[in-house]
């Protein structure tokens, strides 16, 4: 599966759960299961928030939980972009089939 794909396939299977707050427990669940990792310089495997349509509920639980990965994308204090491990949808992916 291409990082586009696996994009996909879990923004369907997130967007089936019934509000923001589930979405974010399914990503915490996952998160949990997974080897913590950095993912500074590692372009194919990171994916950002906006990429999965996060609400501002979903960034900050993920936020709060110590989750994901500040990276300054470009010069400046605000070109600060969270980035999270594509493991993440992976293990959401496998998940529910």
């Amino acid at each position: 599966m291409t990082k586009a794909e696996i994009i996909a396939a879990a923004a369907e299977i997130l967007s089936k759960l019934t509000d923001d707050h589930a979405r974010a427990d399914a990503l915490l669940e996952a998160y949990n299961a997974i080897e913590p990792r950095s993912i500074r310089g590692d372009k194919a495997s990171r994916f950002k928030g906006a990429d999965l349509g996060f609400g501002p509920i979903i960034a900050r639980r993920l936020r709060a939980a110590g989750r994901g990965e500040m990276i300054f994308t470009r010069s400046g204090i605000n070109s600060a972009v969270n980035f999270h491990p594509i493991e993440v949808l992976l293990h959401i992916i496998k998940g529910c089939r």
